[in-house]
Order: structure tokens, then C-alpha cells, then sequence
């Protein structure tokens, strides 16, 4: 039923994109086949498959935008991952995500990266190296790999961002990055270290998470699975927030309180938005402190 309707409210019109497009629907359906209710998701997205890899076809369209690519290649680097089955169709879709990563990597080479503003998780960079690190972790183009991000780190340490935000979805990239891509050079531990030393917690969860700034896009949610994921690969100095603390925030914000009411639109309600919230509150705040390493 979920399923369904799920389906039910894509149309021909829906974007191929992931924040609110049929990627995100493609892999939302992905998780759930994975994680609550069992199936094939070769059975189950044969048709969705079809039009993304057509969306996607490099060969048939001349040009592709640099974002929608790079959205391209983390969908096939999760479906990989969480949702193909049969090894002819992990064959063809890793074929498409080694066509995707090329040719985003050749747009970033000529362009870099630009920093998003107002922030957001969702970039053509964290994209980019989110699926470089899965690639890897899978075992995918290992060479390759290595090659590519011996030459990217110059591009990162060109375009520094700004925002403390930003520089943490960064670090968060760049140590899945090291734990995950063999064969890289001293600078990725020099970088990753100059990123944290760059990244002043405090100001980013009391100043720039606004009271009800709280979504893993842009807020507090998204800060503090982050500061937690970056502790638990061991790689650079360890924040240290209370989980006990996000709660308190969450639960004093008017904005947590407004998602919780019939009113809020279908959107409000996802992983970025109440349920996201409420699997954080419910799995993590009964720890003390942001794990670390």
C-alpha cells in the first residue's frame, strides 16, 4: 500500500531528481523494500528504471546538466547498493554509473565546485564525493578511484567553503572519502584536519541552527548525524555534543510542534522533515553524548 501510493503520486510530469523527483521515490522504494517490507526491486522498479536510465543516457542526449548527473550517479550508486538484484541489471547500472562519474568528474575538473547558498545537503558535490566513498566501499572502479581523487583533492583545497555548514557536509564527504578510497595521498589527511579545525561547533549548532532550523537538509538534524558519522571514522579531532541537547532543541521549537499537526504539507513530513526528526529523537537521544571514535 505504501508502495502504491508512493507510485500513485508520481505522474509523467514528476522531475527526475532526487531532493522531491523520482530518484528520491525510486530509492525511498529501494529502503523500504530493504528495510520493511520485503520484494524485488528489479520487479518493482523495472518501469521507474527504465525512464531514469533513459533520463540519464548520455549517448542519446547531447548534453546533461552537471547536478542532474551527479543526482544520476548517487541514485545508481544506491540502487546498486540497497536495491538491484539480478547481476546482468548490476552489470548495466554500473556500467551507467562509470559513464556518470566520468562525465561529472570531467564538469567539476573544468568548473569546481560552487558553494550553495542558503546551505543544503543536498549539492552536485556532496552528490559527487558521497558516491565516489560508496563506490568504493562496494568495490567498484577501485583504480580509478584513487586516480580521480589524487587529482580532486587540489580542486577542494581551491574552492574552501565558506559557511561552517558547508565545511561540515565536506568533512563528512571527505573522511567516507579516506576510509573508504585506498592509495590516497598525505594531503586528504592534512585537508580532512584543516576542515575540522575550520568547522567551530558551537557557533554552527547555536547560531547558525536557528530555533527552528532543524532539518537534516539544512539544520540541526543534518548537523548532528554528521558530527556523529565524522567521530566514528576516527580520522580528525572528535565533536562533542549531547544528543540529550538536540531533543531539548527539537522539542522547544515551534516548528516541531507545527509538524506534528494535520496542516503541514505531505513534504513537511519525510526524512527531512517530522519523521526524520522523530528516528533521531527516538534512536539516538537515548546515548548521552555524539559517539565517538
Amino acid at each position: 500500500m505504501l508502495i502504491d501510493d508512493l507510485f500513485a503520486n508520481a505522474s509523467r510530469n514528476t522531475a527526475i531528481e532526487f531532493p522531491r523527483g523520482i530518484l528520491g521515490i525510486a530509492f525511498a522504494v529501494d529502503l523500504i523494500l530493504e528495510f520493511y517490507k520485503k520484494g524485488n526491486p528489479d520487479y518493482v522498479l523495472d518501469d521507474i528504471d527504465a525512464l531514469i536510465y533513459r533520463s540519464l543516457d548520455l549517448n542519446y542526449k547531447q548534453t546533461v546538466e552537471t547536478g542532474m548527473a551527479a543526482e544520476g550517479l548517487f541514485y545508481m550508486v544506491l540502487h546498486l547498493k540497497y536495491g538491484i538484484r539480478g547481476k546482468y541489471k548490476k552489470e548495466i547500472f554500473a556500467h551507467k554509473a562509470a559513464e556518470l562519474l566520468e562525465y561529472t568528474y570531467s564538469e567539476i575538473s573544468d568548473k569546481g565546485f560552487k558553494e550553495c547558498a542558503p546551505v543544503n545537503i543536498f549539492t552536485t558535490e556532496f552528490f559527487f564525493l558521497y558516491s565516489i566513498a560508496t563506490l568504493a566501499e562496494l568495490g567498484y572502479y577501485q583504480d580509478r578511484l584513487t586516480h580521480i581523487c589524487n587529482e580532486l583533492i587540489y580542486i577542494l583545497y581551491s574552492c574552501m567553503p565558506v559557511q561552517r555548514f558547508n565545511r561540515l557536509v565536506r568533512l563528512f564527504t571527505v573522511v567516507r572519502i579516506q576510509s573508504a578510497v585506498s592509495g590516497l595521498g598525505s594531503l586528504w589527511n592534512r585537508y580532512a584536519a584543516l576542515l575540522r579545525d575550520q568547522i567551530d561547533e558551537d557557533s554552527l549548532v547555536n547560531i547558525d541552527c536557528k530555533t527552528n532550523q532543524l532539518a537534516l537538509s539544512d539544520g540541526l538534524t543534518g548537523v548532528f548525524l554528521m558530527m556523529e558519522q565524522v567521530n566514528k571514522y576516527g580520522l580528525v579531532r572528535p565533536f562533542c555534543y549531547s544528543w540529550a541537547y538536540y531533543k531539548e532543541r527539537v522539542e522547544k521549537s515551534e516548528l516541531w510542534n507545527n509538524l506534528q499537526t494535520d496542516s503541514m504539507p505531505m513534504y513537511a513530513l519525510g526524512l527531512n522533515g517530522l519523521w526524520g526528526i522523530h528516528w533521531c529523537i527516538e534512536n539516538k537521544c537515548q546515548s548521552k553524548v555524539i559517539t565517538k571514535a
